[in-house]
């Protein structure tokens, strides 16, 4: 966080009247250790973004810093997106080398995932907490920018705490895993069959009795599991050889099923029996099985970094979707209005040329307006008023008479943000459908999240619509 700062007071000094920073720092996080400089490219990503790709007048990126109740480190980062102006899909190699990083010091102990907003990209990385007793260096407190205040609610993949059991890669951990469930397993199988050679009639003191093949099958797959992760992980099914990978492990399959049933073979409790016999085929295809479960496990990371990338790419569409109907319902419901606009100018025009000349650029100032905010994703609070302001203008240069605007001192709000395209549709809408009204009134509400709004109302009373604030 040191090292952020003198980054952030560059560039804070540089676009002063474009970016803010904020920060929200839990102090119990403070302690972590984490891989130098590893903030440090998520920061320029989402700055660099905000600036580019945000069509707010100021750029605002969050960082908050906190640490779970069950002690891991979350770190997430917020940035405006504007889908139109971002040309790059996926996570891109900044993230994809942080991640790369992020697994040499963790293994598969941390989640880093991108989400998507209708304007905003949300970053959420969660590791574990390491203080100095865990790493062996000194800890590098750095300084507390703001009091410790609660972070964004986001989703998040981060493993729950048996999950990161299963899933990591520490050996003690893969063994203990292994030992209960073929321990499980072998129990499992012991009832199983007692309970069908109860079924047939057959007298059996006990479930363990006839069930020691059982428990050599589930001691001989204790040993042989770490044997297969390991292969899973040397020869990955992905790349550009995936296709001979498989076939590998298609044959290796074969071979640990072979090897085992050897094993059970060779302890005697079979009895007499050859190794491709064919009372063993049942136990060699289930070995495959087992076989191709545990390699499916040391392929996950793949398969999930291949489904969010998908899930990204889906966000990303229905955003523009989402954005280009709005864009399509503002821009219909406003060219009958500028047609009758133009013929009461039309008619003004010989009778009173000074006012006609006034009303024409009266119209031109709103038409401006009104093109320049559909091509925004989001406006601040003040913009939203203006945008407002010129739909009533054109209503009024069109038809002659147009509600007053009746703003709220409660709206007095620079944060907040909302679709102008939204807006402009919305309110069209709204003074189409409705009759006699003489003002709109406008003020910010909060709903039962506490998320801000912009609530429009028509006076007399009348049902209204709602506005939520795309900061976040």
């Amino acid at each position: 966080l040191g090292v952020l700062e003198a980054y952030f007071t560059i560039l804070e000094a540089r676009h002063a009247d474009a970016l803010r920073i904020e920060r929200r720092i839990d102090a119990r996080a403070l302690t972590a250790c984490v891989p130098p400089l590893i903030l440090q490219p998520l920061m320029e990503n989402a700055i660099r973004h905000a600036l580019h790709g945000g069509s707010a007048s100021v750029a605002v990126v969050m960082l908050a810093i906190d640490r779970t109740d069950d002690g891991r480190v979350r770190v997430t980062l917020s940035n405006p997106y504007l889908p139109s102006a971002s040309a790059r899909s996926g996570l891109g190699i900044g993230l994809r080398n942080t991640r790369e990083r992020l697994a040499r010091f963790f293994s598969d102990d941390f989640a880093l995932t991108l989400e998507y907003t209708y304007d905003r990209a949300v970053l959420t990385l969660m590791m574990p907490h390491r203080g100095t007793a865990d790493l062996g260096a000194p800890a590098s407190r750095g300084p507390v920018s703001e009091p410790l205040m609660p972070a964004p609610v986001v989703a998040s993949s981060a493993p729950g705490r048996f999950a990161r059991l299963v899933t990591s890669p520490h050996p003690w951990r893969i063994a203990i895993v292994a030992i209960v469930f073929w321990i499980a397993a072998w129990w499992f199988w012991a009832y199983q069959m007692y309970f069908y050679r109860r079924a047939l009639g057959h007298s059996l003191p006990s479930a363990l009795d006839g069930s020691w093949a059982d428990m050599v099958s589930a001691a001989a797959w204790m040993g042989l599991t770490p044997v297969v992760l390991w292969l899973g992980t040397v020869l990955p099914i992905r790349g550009r050889w995936w296709v001979a990978r498989g076939l590998a492990h298609l044959l290796l399959s074969f071979g640990i099923s072979l090897l085992q049933v050897r094993i059970i073979i060779a302890t005697g409790v079979l009895g007499n029996v050859q190794l491709l016999q064919a009372s063993n085929f049942n136990q060699l295809a289930l070995n495959c099985v087992f076989y191709c479960l545990l390699i499916a496990l040391t392929q996950r990371r793949a398969a999930l970094r291949w489904l969010q990338a998908r899930q990204v790419a889906e966000r990303r569409v229905e955003a523009e979707l989402a954005l280009t109907r709005w864009h399509t319902r503002a821009m219909e419901s406003q060219p009958e209005l500028i047609a009758a606009a133009l013929e009461r100018v039309s008619a003004h025009m010989e009778r009173a040329p000074d006012e006609a000349e006034e009303e024409v650029l009266t119209l031109a100032d709103s038409l401006r307006l009104l093109l320049q905010s559909s091509e925004r994703v989001t406006v601040g609070h003040a913009d939203a008023m203006a945008t407002l302001g010129a739909v009533l203008s054109l209503r009024r240069s069109a038809r002659a008479a147009a509600p007053r605007l009746d703003i709220s001192a409660h709206t007095g709000r620079d944060d907040i943000q909302v679709s102008p395209s939204e807006l402009i549709a919305q309110t069209h809408a709204l003074l189409d459908a409705a009759s006699g009204i003489e003002a709109i009134h406008v003020e910010v509400v909060r709903d039962a999240t506490g998320r801000a709004q912009l609530h429009i109302s028509p006076y007399p009373a009348q049902a209204g619509f709602m506005l939520s604030d795309r900061t976040a």
